[in-house]
């Protein structure tokens, strides 16, 4: 790896653990004041986005056998490799 390159993920590294003390910094802070954390937990929440859910029918699912053998087969051949 080129030195210049370490470097550049280097800090890439220690601007992500920035962002995360500053993250559990403003947590401990609105911690303190019932309105502020609901307001930074609705930020959160907009800057989670949305989540999706949903439910799978298992009545109408059918199992696709030729599919579960290929995988089968598949993940063999990794494992003697």
């Amino acid at each position: 790896m080129p030195i210049r390159c370490f470097w550049v993920l280097s800090q890439n590294i220690n601007r992500i653990q920035a962002q995360n003390d500053m993250r559990s910094l403003a947590i401990s802070m609105y911690c303190q004041d019932k309105d502020a954390c609901l307001k930074y937990r609705e930020s959160l929440e907009i800057e989670m986005g949305k989540v999706f859910e949903f439910i799978v029918d298992t009545r109408h699912e059918r199992v696709d056998h030729k599919a579960v053998a290929k995988l089968k087969a598949s993940l063999d051949k990794k494992k003697k490799k």
